[in-house]
């Protein structure tokens, strides 16, 4: 047995024993870590390398056209202001609806043309819901790309996102169609996942429903109006086009369209919308582009984006029937006889005190939407003369008429009956600054051309199941004094 050793002999043998016992466990903990160490590295590397992986597929993806010249455009990233949307308010329907479409309108809220506008789209398209079997037709939303909430949010299922930052602005130059896209682009991004619509509808401030269109659309092929004046068989064009066509698509697979109206699955809206938004930029600074679109290039952009888009829509449905446009189209039936969904009132009613219609020539009888920028259109705006024939100009103003005398606030915000508007175009006899769009707009005839092979109008839908909109009952009376 040893000797017990003496009480400071003890002290420093226990400290030293126990110095040492920390010692080796401060290296075994040391060794495990360096031995840890490959390990985590490998696994922070692996991380690494499929962050690097997802980035790069998202610049793909964002950049699928291949083209370094296209400007990246992209949404704020802020969120923007959300507001009544109706697919957030009490009794919605948030299952996912395979059948339906959701109603997008984009519009601007700077100025009272847009407004009013907006706000007769709505009266009308809620009333079809409320009076007829909607079908397919499913939730609505106005895309106000102002930036900042109006004073309709309550009445008006509405979005707010931003406009074009000033950078932008600058390259748009006043070209304020570039604010569609640049808001398609930030819905898109925050607020399509969370409606449950399969389908979209883009549609305009200036169109009116007159019935709920069936679903035209399916998730592989869209469907849209044939635009007359988008060509895109034009020699003229072919060296424009030629410049994005990096895919080398055969100019006859691509579509005279815009992007409204325009039925179309929400994930092949996802596909084209950053196209559409580039290509408007680059065609917007391209100058023998601008001059030769003008006006037009954020459309010619969307149907070039929608013919090269990998994954986009190389086929589409062309419905003549989407709407009716007076006074050059005198019916409420689209150029294949069918009964249209809407009326869209870009061009100026003009007729003279007969009601003939004058053509390029600002008539007796006028009304055009742009006399009406700063302020609303009279209360129970003057309907066309008793002697008009034109049942589409006919319907428009009194579908205008009505949706007057039931908005809020319309008179307050209106020019007086007697009021003089200051005439976009002039005054009587005055020639209107465009051409006849009957020389350039596809017929039902010429539609064909343009199917690409495939069958062009589905006989699927029944078209006689949903009565148009002269058959809503109208409690409204109109009076004499409602003629010119």
């Amino acid at each position: 047995r040893p000797k017990t050793p003496p009480r400071a002999a003890a002290s420093e043998f226990f400290r030293n024993d126990a110095s040492s016992i920390m010692n080796a466990d401060r290296k075994r903990r040391i060794a495990a870590v360096r031995r840890a160490l490959p390990n985590r590295i490998s696994i922070l590397f692996a991380l690494f390398l499929l962050g690097l992986v997802v980035i790069c597929l998202n610049l793909f993806k964002n950049n699928a056209l291949g083209l370094s010249e296209l400007m990246e455009v992209g949404a704020t990233g802020r969120m923007a202001v959300v507001h009544s949307v109706d697919y957030l308010q009490p009794g919605y329907n948030l299952v996912p609806q395979k059948t339906q479409y959701h109603v997008l309108l984009p519009c601007d809220g700077t100025h009272a043309y847009h407004e009013w506008q907006a706000r007769v789209f709505y009266y009308w398209l809620r009333r079809i819901k409320e009076s007829k079997d909607p079908k397919a037709m499913g939730g609505f939303t106005r895309l106000l790309h102002s930036g900042a909430p109006d004073v309709w949010m309550d009445e008006v299922p509405t979005v707010v996102v931003d406009p074009l930052p000033r950078d932008l602005q600058r390259v748009a130059d006043g070209y304020a169609m570039l604010n569609r896209p640049y808001a398609v682009q930030q819905w898109v991004t925050h607020y399509m996942a969370k409606i449950p619509e399969h389908f979209v509808l883009l549609a305009e401030p200036d169109h009116i429903f007159i019935r709920a269109p069936p679903l035209w659309a399916t998730y592989s092929r869209p469907s849209a109006y044939p635009m007359g004046f988008i060509d895109t068989q034009n020699s003229k064009h072919r060296t424009i086009f030629q410049k994005f066509n990096v895919k080398n698509v055969p100019l006859k697979q691509w579509h005279p369209v815009g992007p409204s109206p325009l039925m179309i699955s929400k994930k092949q809206l996802g596909l084209l919308v950053n196209p559409w938004l580039n290509i408007s930029f680059a065609l917007r600074q391209d100058s023998e582009a601008h001059e030769l679109f003008g006006w037009t290039t954020e459309l010619y952009a969307f149907s070039i984006a929608a013919a090269i888009t990998p994954g986009g829509p190389r086929a589409m449905t062309l419905r003549p029937e989407f709407m009716v446009q007076p006074p050059w189209d005198s019916t409420l039936k689209g150029k294949n006889g069918r009964r249209a969904a809407f009326i869209h009132y870009t061009y100026s009613q003009d007729f003279d005190s007969e009601g003939t219609f004058t053509p390029a020539v600002v008539g007796k009888y006028h009304f055009d939407k742009r006399d009406y920028v700063s302020k609303y259109p009279p209360l129970k705006p003057r309907r066309p003369p008793r002697g008009c024939s034109n049942e589409a100009s006919k319907m428009m103003m009194k579908l205008i008429n009505i949706a007057s005398t039931n908005l809020d606030g319309w008179a307050v915000r209106a020019y007086l009956k007697n009021e003089p508007v200051p005439g976009h175009w002039g005054v009587e006899g005055d020639v209107l600054d465009w051409a006849d769009p009957e020389e350039t707009e596809v017929g039902a005839e010429d539609v064909a051309e343009y199917s690409y092979g495939d069958v062009l109008l589905d006989d699927i839908d029944d078209m006689d199941d949903i009565d148009d909109i002269e058959d809503i009952e109208m409690d409204e009376a109109l009076e004499d004094d409602d003629y010119e």
